[in-house]
């Protein structure tokens, strides 16, 4: 197996295996299309307000009579802005802030991205599969999440506290990808996509580039069976040769603030899913390996041996069963395994530092849906298995080596009751208790009310709280830091925040209009002591926000959204600030030029002023003053043009302006100054 695996891991031609092996056997794997996929592409304006999503109740309800604020982002939004990856979609979301250090793509909700906190503050899953890592809990929201952008149909953003259904890390949201089905393409599908980068602006000291440096191939594969059983295999590769970019806070390397082409990126992932019946069967395998230019943890900045490399799969098996006309049961069995392998290059003392981090999870998850004629009752129970360990290893030093490992296991039962009180009043309560092995008991609860006085008008109340386990890699920094054994040091809590959400709806035929005021307190929360150099739990503090969201549609050849945030974060009883851009606006628009979708275009815009950054004394000789940030992207779609290609011609910061992504700043943490960049994609169907 483990030879396998490692030619798995650095050949990208077993997609020719994959492929011959689906092809031939994929008539006795187990799978089938569900009767009630939708093709969102074809939905109108009106119907795709009508779409019912399961995320936030595990039921089947209409997003905006749901419990808890939801945003879906479906396939045809998805082509026509030219999204290349699941964080180019995100960016979009009401009260989502986007970070990017030259390399990392990271992520948060409702102004909380704090350092160190490695997007561990919402659950990203795939087809209802959580994805984060064990040991980091991080969330991947580009390349390596290890799906492709066309294999995705929807993604349903559920914001606010989600751990009473999902459990820990439902902080701020709940993403969930939804793959398309086989149904949906039916053939043999080639993408073909180049880029090239500018990563020069007016301010920048860095020569415009013009050559394409990107290329990305996508495969894929899918077909429905005389038995009804339906097989969709993808496989794509996506290579970047890096480019120069300018990093302001380089200043003082003696490079000019110039990283020169040690940003490259090699990704290879597969995805497989079947479907038969009420049995499904999902499998999925990516690496992606990149250069480090920011060089985190005082490494040497620049450096060619500053470098990380991210392995994972997963397999899951889901069965669906229904006991009688009211009853149905879901039954998932999923193992996970991530490896995290890094190194950094020091100048100076211990010269190079290799961590290794592999981890892995064995988990079930069933819950039953009990559907009467005046409430639905949904109860739950789940168990997984994590174990993990860290290496840590400096070569070059005797004697320094470090290894840790950690184990243990996570129960959780759950149960929801959303009753009718009325034709006009819904209530939702539910509430989840887990007990970790390692942490101990938590238990969280919800209750929201809906309220439609009129069919196109609703009132909701949500009281809700969420939890996070503490990371492992918390308790490791520890004890490598001040040489204590696992057992000495301090032992911390569950993060947990309590959240009051008011909100009101109004939708019609060419417009939904959602406005939404939340206050989340936060409670013990994990904080890192400079002085002392370990972490510990604080007091927390608490944040509060408005979101408003437009979604229009003025002609059946015009439609957008507007997006508008406003986020406050106070200090905390540290004096800590999140990272929180105060305003924030977000617009997008979609015109066709030509009917029956043969050339359409896309702009969307992002503008965020006001920003705090966290100030803290350990972060010096960082300059903590930041301009707004905003961006212009545009993206050219054409359909169903004479040579039968879809093609998109995407541009990212159209007017090249000098921004800087909105990310914490540390003393090698930073950001960079971009340019415009260009891609190309091809996509034919045979």
């Amino acid at each position: 197996m483990y030879a396998i695996r490692m030619f798995f891991a650095n050949k990208f031609y077993f997609v020719v295996i994959l492929f011959s092996f689906t092809l031939c056997f994929s008539n006795s794997l187990l799978a089938e299309q569900r009767d009630d996929a939708q093709d969102l592409f074809d939905l109108s304006f009106e119907e795709l307000l009508n779409v019912r999503v399961s995320t936030p109740t595990k039921t089947q309800h209409e997003t905006w009579l749901s419990p808890s604020s939801v945003s879906v982002i479906n396939r045809q939004q998805i082509e026509n802005y030219g999204y290349q990856t699941v964080w180019d979609a995100l960016q979009t979301v009401v009260g989502s802030l986007p970070a990017f250090d030259g390399n990392s793509a990271q992520l948060s909700f409702r102004g909380a991205l704090e350092p160190g906190s490695f997007g561990n503050r919402f659950i990203m899953m795939i087809n209802g599969h959580k994805v984060s890592h064990s040991y980091f809990q991080w969330t991947s929201v580009n390349e390596s999440l290890g799906l492709a952008i066309d294999n995705i149909e929807r993604i349903v953003i559920v914001r606010g506290p989600g751990s009473v259904l999902h459990g820990s890390n439902a902080f701020d949201a709940v993403i969930n990808v939804i793959t398309r089905d086989a149904k949906q393409l039916n053939g043999f599908e080639v993408v073909t996509k180049i880029a090239a980068h500018t990563n020069a602006t007016g301010n920048s000291p860095v020569e415009a580039e013009r050559n394409i440096n990107r290329i990305i191939t996508s495969l894929s594969y899918a077909t429905t069976h005389n038995d009804g059983s339906n097989t969709l295999v993808s496989a794509t590769r996506n290579e970047s040769k890096g480019h120069k970019l300018w990093l302001p806070y380089f200043q003082a390397t003696g490079q000019g603030g110039i990283a020169d082409k040690v940003d490259d990126k090699l990704s290879e992932f597969f995805w497989l899913k079947h479907q038969r019946k009420n049995l499904s069967f999902s499998a999925q395998y990516s690496e992606v390996d990149f250069g480090r230019p920011l060089a985190p943890f005082f490494a040497t900045p620049n450096s060619d041996l500053t470098r990380n490399n991210v392995r994972k799969y997963f397999i899951e098996l889901a069965h669906q069963l229904a006991l009688n006309n009211n009853i149905d049961l879901e039954t998932r069995i999923y193992h996970d395994r991530n490896d995290f392998t890094a190194s950094w290059f020091y100048q100076g003392f211990s010269p190079l530092d290799r961590q290794i981090v592999p981890s892995k999870l064995t988990g079930i998850e069933s819950f039953a849906v009990h559907s009467m004629a005046d409430n639905e009752l949904v109860i739950g129970a789940e168990f997984e298995q994590h174990q993990t360990s860290q290496i840590e290893d400096y070569p070059s030093e005797d004697n320094f080596f470090r290894f840790d490992a950690f184990k243990f296991n996570q129960h959780a039962i759950y149960f929801q009751n959303q009753y009718t009180i009325s034709p006009s009043l819904l209530w939702n309560i539910s509430a989840r208790y887990e007990d970790n092995s390692d942490y101990g008991s938590v238990n969280v609860k919800r209750t929201s009310l809906v309220y439609q006085p009129l069919p196109d008008m609703a009132f909701r109340l949500h009281l809700g709280e969420a939890f996070r386990a503490p990371l492992l890699h918390d308790f490791f920094y520890q004890s490598s830091i001040l040489n204590l054994p696992q057992n000495k040091i301090q032992k911390l809590s569950f993060e947990k925040t309590k959240s009051v959400e008011v909100g009101f709806n109004k939708r019609a035929d060419n417009y939904q209009f959602d406005i939404l005021f939340y206050r989340d307190t936060d409670e013990n929360v994990v904080k890192y002591n400079a002085s002392k150099d370990h972490y510990f739990n604080a007091r927390g503090d608490i944040s509060k926000g408005l979101e408003m969201v437009l979604d229009y549609q003025w002609s059946r050849e015009l439609n957008g959204y507007f997006n508008f945030t406003y986020v406050d974060t106070p200090r905390d009883s540290e004096g800590e600030k999140f990272n929180a851009p105060r305003y924030s606006i977000k617009l997008g628009s979609t015109y066709q030029i030509l009917s029956d979708k043969r050339l359409s275009l896309a702009v969307e815009g992002q503008y965020y002023a006001d920003q705090d950054y966290v100030d803290h004394s350990a972060r010096i000789g960082v300059d903590l003053q930041q301009t707004a940030y905003s961006i212009f992207n545009l993206n050219l779609l054409s359909k169903n043009n004479p040579l039968d290609l879809d093609i998109n011609f995407r541009i990212d910061n159209l007017f090249n302006r000098s921004f800087e992504y909105p990310i914490f700043k540390g003393t090698r943490q930073g950001y960079p100054s971009i340019g415009r960049s260009v891609m190309l994609s091809l996509l034919k169907v045979f």
